[in-house]
């Protein structure tokens, strides 16, 4: 058809990808925004944050799961038992208005940091395609941490596609902190497709039992113990903080690796959280003094410096930026306590 593109919008939360690809497709609006700030609630950390590839992010059952996306899953074996062509494959789906989310070796991507220097495992979102330049529009973070599309040429998506399965093959994955199920996911590609009949109205029971979850720092996953045995090895909610301290305590003797992806995601859920009460008290659902809604907003704001003075660290090594969020944190922690109990009061 020579040239396809499928809507994508910029997510309101993109520290992982993996949240970040299925919130662009739905985007944030007057329809989605009701079912987006019933959830994004809940936040888990990893005990063993060293060595997991997700050590900080929001808790969710699944993260592809809402009302306006349907879903199809396959392995890379079932498609490669059929031996056709991949970029014909991809191609039809997409006019089929179906992205195509899976990894690929960004070794082979120009603008990905890992080009032409590592071979390395990564999220991409297929949504669009044009046969006069012979390239997919593909969305991820380019070399410099920025979330935006790309044009990956056929010839070099073949590339990045089989390299994968070139790692999946060898076992090897360059010290990525890689377990079974990441492998999994290395291995499968998703469809996505927009829902438009999707419908959600905000649950306010969720809202008020997630939030009292959070401030408590309970395990969420309990919840679903019918399906899936609990995660035992996350700390949630509240907790994660003292976790959250642990690594920057690290980072300052230099046993662990700057990694700006914990503030980074703590200043999300505050952004989150700042939306989910003015959404609540707008709707008269909640009645909050105006003092109240600011200071969730001054929360919202302090974590962004936060998560700034981690950018500066990286350009200068000063540890009195990393002594500056830990500082910071803690307030915050217990600013949010505070702030959090007076919304369930109500």
């Amino acid at each position: 058809m020579g040239r396809i593109i499928l809507p994508c919008s910029e997510p309101i939360i993109k520290g992982y990808l993996f949240f970040a690809f299925p919130l662009s497709i739905i985007g944030y609006n007057e329809k989605t925004a009701p079912w987006i700030l019933s959830n994004y609630i809940q936040m888990r950390f990893d005990k063993d944050y060293i060595n997991s590839p997700v050590p900080y992010t929001f808790y969710a059952y699944e993260h592809h799961i809402s009302p306006w996306l349907c879903d199809e899953e396959f392995s890379r074996n079932i498609l490669n038992f059929f031996e056709f062509d991949i970029i014909s494959w991809v191609k039809n789906c997409i006019e089929q208005k179906k992205y195509v989310y899976l990894y690929l070796d960004e070794y082979y991507m120009p603008g990905r940091t890992s080009f032409g220097k590592l071979n390395f495992a990564h999220e991409n979102l297929i949504f669009g395609y044009n046969d006069d330049l012979e390239s997919f529009d593909v969305l991820g973070f380019d070399d410099k941490g920025i979330f935006k599309p790309v044009q990956l040429t056929y010839d070099k998506f073949v590339d990045a596609y089989m390299g994968i399965e070139k790692m999946i093959y060898n076992e090897k994955f360059n010290n990525q902190n890689t377990t079974e199920e990441s492998i999994y996911y290395f291995n499968t590609v998703k469809l996505f497709r927009f829902n438009n009949s999707g419908q959600y109205s905000f649950n306010y029971k969720l809202t008020k039992n997630t939030l009292r979850d959070y401030t408590n720092g309970t395990n969420t996953s309990e919840l679903f113990s019918m399906v899936r045995e609990p995660y035992s090895h996350f700390v949630f909610g509240i907790d994660c903080y003292s976790y959250i301290h642990d690594y920057y305590k690290s980072l300052l003797k230099k046993e662990v690796g700057f990694d700006v992806r914990y503030i980074h995601n703590v200043w999300e859920h505050k952004l989150l959280m700042t939306k989910r009460v003015e959404y609540m008290n707008n709707n008269k659902r909640i009645e909050l003094s105006q003092d109240i809604v600011s200071q969730f907003k001054t929360v919202e704001n302090r974590a962004l410096i936060l998560r700034n003075l981690m950018l500066k660290f990286r350009l200068n090594g000063n540890n009195k930026h990393i002594h500056s969020i830990m500082d910071g944190l803690s307030e915050i922690a217990e600013q949010e306590v505070f702030l959090i109990n007076t919304v369930l009061q109500n």
